[in-house]
């Protein structure tokens, strides 16, 4: 006991000298990190105003090159023409520099030491004939070009004329007068400057340039601040023909801070301090929710272990990558007619039937292999073999569990037995409902044929008794019931036909005669059979004719019945006084719309779904003739669809009804050319 309560105690200890070591590592590789990381960006710094002086070095140096290429070829020039004329000479040096980029504002030509020629003279009037033995400065300048018989740039320099400027002298190399001749071009400064952007206040690099002639050994300073040779600047060194040039540079704000920052530093130790008290608190905290997390796992198992032994499906583990059951409980060994144990390391997919009853799905794969991602999770139908030799029908659910680094599939397995025989009985049960309803509407094809022609019979001799054509009948009270007898007779035929047309449609056996017709007679016929009936109710009946002449294609007879049947229903349920109209639109789209149109009792929602139904009637205290079958909507409905024609129908109740048929582009087409249409609608 002694020994495990020292032990506990030296554990913070221990984790407090772990985190200390931790946090002074920690903040001498911060310390490290950083200081390479300043030493980075410090060379960074360096390389781009390295970067930044090559350009400002490349635009001096290649001016310079340039102008002292120009201020060669005058040279030569006069090495040929040693006695040109001034005007000559002015000529030549015009054509050279006027198609130049060039910052030589005047040149001029030295002759034993004495300026002879200068082009342009207008403003240089006063160096002409100067002698350069009373400027010993220049002298020696001279001394040094004609030294190395090269171009020696030198400067900048006050001229006598105003301004101040480079000059390049080159010599002239025929020894002409001594070999002290040469040429000399002035360079602007101000241009110089200009061209390479030294001119401008805000240049990001502050800059010094010095001149270094081969016989001295310090350079002279002529642009610039001294005390950038102070701040470890950037160098460049510009080589001419005769002497250099050194340029140093910096950011003109300073080189950035190149030790390491505190900031930069602080975040790692004071992270990992911070780290190593939660490592210390969630250690502590782990144990406490790790013995929690076992007890728990372990009534996991237990629950598990308790579904599993009781479950009312069978279930098994398989190992995913061989295939083998590794566990079953006690239904599993019950559908296959074995112990648990004896189930074990068997094969799974030996123990399914390899042709499967048609009646029983399967799944996509049409395989009881499971080693196949792919049909996880799965759900499929198979027969189960027994250990007894019997199949039954099975269904199987699996699903990819981990146990470590072992794949396992977890299966359950449901005797489907009962449910199959079930299942079988109702697809019994609906071929058989299927056949008899076939059997119905042959039925009532053939019953409704066979009663039509005692009918028409009836209704034919009846209509001559009506009428007396062969003598009056008497007593009176015979002639009306002929007339009762001939009424009923023609009411059932009616219904018969309906009935008639609309088993034939469901048996799919009712005849089209497809034909184009043109719409402004066709309704005109409809309301010349209809006309009477409003009359008789006192309706107000109107007929609107098309927009334009237009034909459809349609079977005219399953059309002219469908209006009848409509324009019928419309006198039918509106009262006397009321409005039926019937009219033809054609629409944007090249289709016709014919339209049905009462003012009578309308219906309600549901009023309109009973009367779509075969048989719908709706009832209604309004006094409205209620005769009929009910299959007037339900079979004009059935006739367009068969006529590729649209169906709908809007009703509110007390408001009247709208019936719409919408006749497809494709199935109709103008009868007039598109300016006579235009001059109808028009008028």
């Amino acid at each position: 006991m002694l020994n495990t309560k020292t032990a506990r105690r030296s554990r913070p200890w221990g984790t407090v000298l772990v985190a200390t070591i931790v946090v002074v590592s920690a903040a001498f590789f911060s310390w490290e990190l950083e200081k390479e990381a300043s030493q980075r960006r410090h060379q960074q710094e360096r390389m781009a105003t390295s970067e930044q002086l090559n350009a400002i070095g490349a635009r001096i140096q290649g001016t310079i090159l340039h102008d002292i290429a120009l201020t060669t070829g005058l040279a030569v020039e006069i090495a040929i023409n040693p006695d040109s004329a001034s005007d000559e000479f002015s000529r030549y040096a015009g054509v050279l520099l006027s198609n130049s980029d060039t910052t030589i504002v005047h040149t001029a030509v030295t002759q034993n030491l004495k300026i002879t020629k200068v082009y342009p003279l207008a403003g240089n009037e006063e160096i002409l004939g100067v002698d350069y033995r009373d400027y010993p400065v220049q002298l020696k300048i001279i001394e040094t070009t004609m030294k190395y018989r090269a171009p020696f740039v030198s400067g900048p320099y006050d001229l006598i004329q105003g301004g101040t400027a480079f000059i390049i002298r080159m010599p002239i190399l025929d020894e002409y007068e001594g070999g002290n001749s040469f040429i000399s071009s002035v360079l602007d400064y101000q241009s110089l400057l200009d061209r390479t952007g030294l001119s401008d206040q805000n240049h990001p690099l502050a800059v010094t340039i010095s001149a270094i002639n081969p016989d001295e050994k310090e350079g002279r300073r002529f642009f610039g601040d001294a005390q950038i040779l102070d701040q470890a600047p950037v160098y460049m060194t510009l080589q001419f023909p005769v002497g250099s040039w050194e340029i140093a540079a910096l950011p003109k704000n300073g080189w950035a801070e190149t030790s390491p920052r505190f900031a930069n530093i602080l975040p790692l130790p004071l992270l990992t301090l911070i780290a190593a008290i939660a490592v210390c608190y969630f250690k502590i905290r782990r144990d406490k929710e790790s013995a929690k997390a076992t007890r728990i796992l372990q009534q996991s198992v237990k629950r598990f272990r308790s579904l599993f032994e009781n479950a009312s499906d069978g279930i098994f583990i398989i190992e995913q990558d061989r295939g083998h059951i590794l566990n079953a409980n006690e239904k599993a060994a019950q559908l296959l007619g074995a112990s648990p144990e004896a189930l074990k390391n068997r094969l799974f997919k030996n123990q399914f039937s390899t042709q499967n009853d048609k009646s029983i799905a399967t799944n996509k794969n049409e395989t009881t292999d499971l080693s196949n991602d792919a049909t996880l999770p799965g759900l499929f139908q198979t027969r189960l073999i027994r250990d007894d030799g019997k199949t039954i029908p099975v269904e199987i659910s699996t699903a990819k569990i981990e146990d470590g680094d072992t794949p396992l599939i977890i299966a359950h397995m449901r005797d489907i037995t009962i449910r199959s025989r079930y299942e079988a009985e109702l697809d019994s049960a609906r071929l058989a409902a299927e056949r008899a309803n076939d059997l119905k509407s042959r039925f009532l094809a053939n019953f409704s044929h066979e009663i039509r022609t005692p009918l028409n019979a009836i209704v034919g001799f009846s209509e001559i008794m009506r009428k007396g054509m062969f003598g009056e009948i008497k007593p009176t009270r015979y002639a009306e019931y002929a007339e009762d007898i001939h009424h009923s007779g023609k009411h059932l035929l009616e219904i018969i036909n309906d009935i008639l047309d609309l088993s034939r449609i469901e048996a799919g056996e009712m005849p089209l005669a497809m034909e184009w017709i043109d719409l402004s007679s066709f309704l005109e016929d409809c309301k010349r059979i209809t006309a009477q009936l409003a009359k008789e109710k006192t309706i107000s009946f109107a007929c609107i004719p098309t927009t334009a002449p237009v034909m459809i294609y349609a079977d005219p007879g399953r059309l002219r019945q469908i209006l009848i049947n409509l324009i019928g229903n419309a006198i039918k349920f509106t009262l006397p006084g009321g409005s039926v109209e019937v009219s033809g639109i054609v629409m944007e789209n090249g289709g016709v719309d014919l339209i049905v149109r009462d003012t009578g009792i309308g219906m309600s929602e549901k009023h309109l779904k009973d009367a779509m139904r075969p048989f719908g009637q709706i009832a209604s205290k309004k006094s409205v003739d209620q005769s009929g079958t009910g299959l007037g909507l339900t079979l004009s409905r059935a006739l367009c669809q068969l006529q590729n024609i649209q169906f709908s129908i809007e009703s509110e109740q007390d408001e009247g009804t709208i019936v719409r048929l919408c006749v497809m582009p494709d199935q109709t087409k103008l009868t007039a050319m598109p300016h006579a249409i235009s001059n109808l609608a028009n008028t």
